[in-house]
């Protein structure tokens, strides 16, 4: 054990050691820093990016549908209005034959009112023409 001790302690020492050593620095001319290539530098224009173009379409189509669906609004408004108009119209025909119906049954029981009065008349014209012939009376 004693040896491992040692070892260790041998080990300690020369880490110790390579602490104190300052490692050598490159000067910023060295060799490698002329071979360092240069980046260009590029502008990129944020109108000519894929991106943006497909934003722009993006926005052109939603404008387009909002435009489409506002049309559709409006055009079913419209036909609200006519179908209420329509529903109107419907009920006020419907009224008009109810009343209508009505005046026609009037009318029947008027016309057969008159009808039983006319017969009526005949029958009693008739009986005033027959009747001196059959009480022996003026002809």
């Amino acid at each position: 054990m004693s040896g491992t001790i040692d070892s260790l302690s041998r080990i300690q020492g020369l880490a110790d050691k390579l602490k104190d050593i300052s490692m050598p620095t490159m000067p910023d001319e060295s060799i490698l820093y002329q071979f360092k290539p240069e980046l260009p530098k590029i502008e990129i224009d944020e109108k000519s990016t894929f991106a943006y173009q497909m934003q722009q379409q993006t926005n052109q189509i939603l404008e387009k549908s909002n435009e489409q669906i506002r049309l559709l609004t409006e055009h079913n408004e419209r036909l609200e209005s006519n179908y209420k108009k329509l529903e109107e119209l419907y009920k006020l025909k419907e009224r008009e034959l109810v009343e209508a119906k009505q005046e026609t049954r009037k009318t029947k029981r008027m016309s057969i009112a008159m009808l039983v009065v006319a017969i009526i008349s005949m029958l009693v014209a008739s009986a005033a023409w027959a009747s001196p012939l059959l009480i022996g009376g003026v002809a």
